[in-house]
């Protein structure tokens, strides 16, 4: 037992010391936060399985933030308070622009003095745990369809007090200025929006979204799983490319190895079942939401709809749609918006999108095709169409 012991605390220093390696970020970072790491990844008992342990208290996560030392010069920027109050003029409520429901971060929109536009999210209080994860999960991911964080700010509010509940966190990212991938198609960007009127644009998207989480599967190091993969953490830039957002639910492969004392979290009708029935979250539960974006994109209809069987019934997307796929009946579930009346080609190209996305949900993770699979078909689906120009 004893060795078995020993061999996870040096497996734990290791990773440790790799993270400080790819983390250009952090250049110090005290003995509790390699506590809270031995904490939520790896501690288990002699026979591998998983046993619950009491989380850090406040005050040491509260000591982990203020011990949190940036390089001036690295990729994430250092920002100070005054530079983000002025940004957002003072936090004005006008500069709201949601809130990230994932972990309880207001976001407001800013302007740097460089003129730079930026998106800012404050930590609630008692969220700040998120704010560390996704401060390290996100700074060393550079993707053109990942939204890429600027920076950070953690500053001691203006108090004699020195407890968690008086320190500001805030992340500050590229500002994407053309809303949701849900916004355009099911809210108010719809109606001027091509999401709704073209197959190409729809097939772009998913070929954009499917490349960033195949980098995260399998070139983020270590592996990323998202674990909120759906159309409103999905932004569109003014010339509809994809940037994949909201990483406060993210965890790195490491951190899943010891799944019993994670809690399961997502959006529910994204969610893989299995991850729902078992807890044991893995690369395939991305894919499985995923596979949830793609049917909405199929068929305009929201990933939870409401269909008239007698009553109005609200019916998950996956269960109504699949018969008819699965039977290679696309015309009957395919999206009839204006525009989107399919030309041969593209009726070839939706039915790619369509077999790969009743692969992607299927109910069994082993069955889903890993990303790399299903970029290599949505592009496939996306070259089709470019015959047509």
């Amino acid at each position: 037992m004893a060795w078995r012991l020993a061999d996870k605390i040096r497996n734990v220093q290791t990773r440790i010391d790799s993270y400080l390696l790819f983390l250009p970020i952090i250049s110090h970072i005290d003995i509790i936060h390699c506590l809270d790491q031995i904490h939520r990844m790896l501690i288990s008992t002699g026979d591998g399985d998983c046993r619950t342990m009491a989380s850090p208290s406040a005050d040491s996560q509260s000591l982990l933030q203020r011990r949190l030392v940036l390089h001036g010069d690295g990729e994430c920027e250092k920002f100070t308070m005054p530079q983000l109050a002025m940004a957002t003029n003072n936090f004005a409520v006008d500069r709201q622009i949601g809130e990230g429901r994932s972990f309880g971060m207001m976001m407001y929109k800013g302007r740097l003095p460089d003129r730079r536009e930026v998106a800012i999210r404050r930590a609630s209080p008692r969220r700040k745990g998120d704010f560390l994860r996704e401060l390290a999960i996100l700074s060393p991911l550079r993707h053109d369809h990942i939204v890429r964080l600027l920076g950070c700010c953690v500053a001691a509010a203006a108090t004699t007090t020195s407890s968690a509940e008086d320190e500001d966190c805030l992340l500050v990212y590229e500002y994407i200025d053309n809303g949701t991938l849900y916004d355009h198609l099911h809210g108010s960007d719809g109606a001027s929006s091509l999401v709704t009127t073209s197959w190409k644009t729809r097939i772009e998207i998913l070929v954009g979204v499917s490349r960033a989480i195949e980098h995260l599967h399998s070139h983020a190091v270590p592996p990323v799983i998202h674990r909120d993969v759906k159309l409103s953490n999905i932004l569109l830039d003014s010339s509809y490319a994809p940037r994949l957002s909201d990483f406060g639910l993210a965890v790195s492969c490491d951190e899943v190895e010891c799944t019993a004392e994670m809690p399961i979290l997502g959006t529910f009708e994204y969610m893989d079942p299995e991850y729902l029935s078992t807890g044991n979250l893995t690369p395939a539960s991305d894919v499985y939401s995923f596979g949830v974006v793609m049917l909405e994109l199929l068929t305009g209809k929201k990933a939870i709809h409401d269909e008239k069987h007698g009553a109005v019934v609200a019916t998950s997307l996956v269960a109504s749609v699949l018969p008819n796929m699965e039977a290679g009946d696309l015309m009957k579930e395919l999206d009839r918006g204006p525009g989107l009346k399919p030309t041969p080609r593209q009726l070839k190209a939706t039915e790619v999108v369509a077999r790969t996305a009743v692969r992607c949900v299927h109910s069994q993770g082993k069955e889903r095709p890993p990303m790399t699979e299903v970029v290599a078909n949505l592009q496939e689906a996306l070259d089709l169409l470019s015959l047509d120009e």
